[in-house]
């Protein structure tokens, strides 16, 4: 979700060119005029230019051409693509439209991106890495039954064919099975397009189903150049009919294609296997990095709403038996029906209901948990008061503003008045010869709540903490004197609106505000932990990221548990 969904979706009406586009002719009128749109929205909507290094000068002179002269949408989205890289901004997102892309949003084969040591890394399955000659015999072995035709050129219900054999390609499971162990390599390029972030990465990725793609990669050292085939992918719904999203491998591609065409959906059999199961070593060590809840106590809530929020309360006691109050959100908008948690924020679909029937609130969740916990300035907890506390955000990816504000307000002196966090928007109102610019900018008032002072307070952060999530870690560290543990986090500080450009394609970014003195920014560049934790890389440069990330929560709670014994030890000494 958005870090607030804000319903400010333009058709940018303010181009001139536009009066007289036709919205479902791709021509160069078209072309131009979206991409003036793009470029006017991020001008006059975007807060983040100054932190990329960029202007809208840039922008027009970088990819204006480029846009207009595009031959195909597939083309005309990449560059589109590209631009929305050079922003630096976690919450830039491009919808394509659905006039001109009829088929889901593509991604090569399973792809993951992750930022290790200052560079990207892609994690692929062992199967897909190829040369661009091996794709081709692959691609001309998978199509063979079909013809001389292209790829491109094939019946939907081809097409859903043509997926299956490619996620079968190297035995039984094939791609969906492959997917653990990947290989991690060090990635340059994608297309000849220099990639920064995972972010970049995964903009640029993105294209037409059954196309393919080029990465620049450094394979024990040497660089080379892989390719791979865009099989696997996202699904969208169209703007407006609910904006289902949803990551989809080969197998669940072609059952779309083949539900939309009337037919039967296919079974699940062995070629949607999920990961393979955890090896006994891999089990051992996250048995081991979990003893610290198999000795706490963990608190009932309320279910829909602890289980919509992915909320968890414990009391769970340190190594030398210190009593510490552990809270972790996973996120600010409520999990929705069929959303996969891979896409983060992302993920726009319907909210659960509870029995009642209403949207999942958090105010009645967090009012329960930090009762239970008992933390320092909760009058009527039971129990013993706790040393410590540990907010945990890894992961959390952001969702509503409103909600994000209720979570800091127990943590805010009363008398702060506001969250210190604004968002501010531009609306422009006139006609074509005289327009005027009205800024409007909004603060979160601080809610009625407790005022919670724990003794210390400590915040577990990742590289997928993004939005509301860093919004958090930034406030909890800069009013309530927390120290952050984990990764530089993803540098998404603003909250978003999505703009609908003259072609049919959205645009999300960030709008201008951000946080408030005395907080400073940290757009594009994320939050520095005050105890950093890193992967440990091979002598031949390959990361286990997979087994990284899978224990990276438990790795960042030890360090903080370890942490209060020390600081409680050095005030024993003093």
């Amino acid at each position: 979700m958005p870090a607030l969904a804000l319903a400010l979706v333009s058709a940018l009406s303010w181009i001139a060119s536009c009066a007289t586009v036709d919205p479902s002719v791709f021509d160069e009128r078209l072309r131009t005029a979206t991409f003036r749109a793009y470029v006017g929205a991020i001008e006059t909507q975007f807060g983040g230019l100054e932190a990329a290094g960029v202007s809208a000068d840039d922008l027009r002179e970088r990819y204006g051409s480029r846009a207009a002269s595009a031959e195909s949408p597939a083309e005309f989205y990449r560059v589109l693509s590209e631009m929305l890289a050079d922003l630096d901004d976690p919450h830039a997102v491009l919808r394509v439209s659905p006039r001109f892309w009829q088929a889901p949003v593509a991604e090569p084969e399973w792809t993951q991106f992750v930022l290790s040591r200052g560079s990207v890394w892609v994690g692929l399955p062992a199967l897909s890495i190829r040369s661009r000659e091996e794709l081709a015999l692959a691609v001309a072995d998978w199509t063979r039954s079909f013809g001389p035709r292209a790829l491109g050129d094939l019946e939907p219900d081809e097409v859903a064919l043509f997926l299956r054999r490619s996620a079968a390609f190297g035995g039984p499971g094939g791609i969906a099975a492959a997917r653990e162990p990947l290989e991690w390599l060090r990635l340059r390029r994608i297309d000849g397009f220099p990639v920064e972030t995972p972010h970049d990465a995964e903009l640029v990725v993105r294209g037409a189903l059954g196309s393919t793609v080029e990465f620049e990669v450094d394979l024990e050292g040497t660089p080379v150049t892989i390719a791979l085939l865009r099989n696997a992918g996202v699904f969208e719904s169209e703007v407006g009919e609910g904006s289902v999203r949803r990551r989809l491998s080969p197998i669940e591609l072609a059952e779309l294609l083949e539900s939309r065409n009337g037919r039967a959906r296919f079974g699940s059999g062995t070629l949607v296997s999920g990961r393979a199961p955890l090896s006994a070593n891999r089990a051992r060590r996250l048995a081991l990095l979990q003893s610290a809840f198999r000795r706490g106590r963990r608190f009932p809530l309320i279910e829909s709403e602890a289980e919509a929020f992915g909320i968890e309360a414990w009391r769970l006691r340190t190594p030398e038996g210190r009593r510490v109050a552990y809270l972790r959100i996973e996120r600010f908008e409520p999990r929705t029906s069929g959303s996969d948690d891979s896409d983060g924020e992302d993920v726009v679909t319907r909210p659960i209901e509870t029995d009642e029937g209403v949207k999942p609130r958090l105010d009645a969740t967090l009012r329960s948990a930090f009762r239970a916990l008992d933390v320092t300035g909760w009058s009527q907890g039971p129990g013993e008061p706790i040393d410590a506390m540990i907010v945990d955000v890894t992961g959390n990816a952001g969702g509503s503003w409103v909600e994000t504000g209720l979570l800091l307000s127990y943590f805010l002196d009363p008398g702060v008045e506001v969250v210190p966090h604004a968002v501010e928007s531009v609306s422009q109102r006139g006609n074509w010869f005289f327009r005027t610019r009205t800024r409007a900018r909004q603060f979160l008032a601080r809610a009625n709540v407790p005022w919670l002072r724990p003794k210390q307070l400590f915040v577990l952060v990742d590289q997928n903490t993004a939005s509301a999530g860093e919004i958090t870690a930034a406030t909890l560290r800069g009013v309530a004197g927390a120290k952050l543990i984990g990764e530089r986090t993803a540098g998404a500080e603003y909250s978003t609106a999505e703009f609908l450009a003259p072609d049919g394609s959205v645009l999300r970014i960030g709008l201008s505000g951000g946080m408030q003195p005395p907080l400073g920014s940290f757009q594009g560049r994320g939050l520095t932990p005050d105890i950093s934790i890193e992967p440990l890389a091979q002598i031949d440069e390959r990361i286990d990221l997979e087994a990284w990330r899978a224990t990276f929560r438990f790795v960042a709670l030890s360090k903080a548990l370890e942490k209060i014994d020390r600081d409680a030890a050095d005030v024993e000494l003093e």
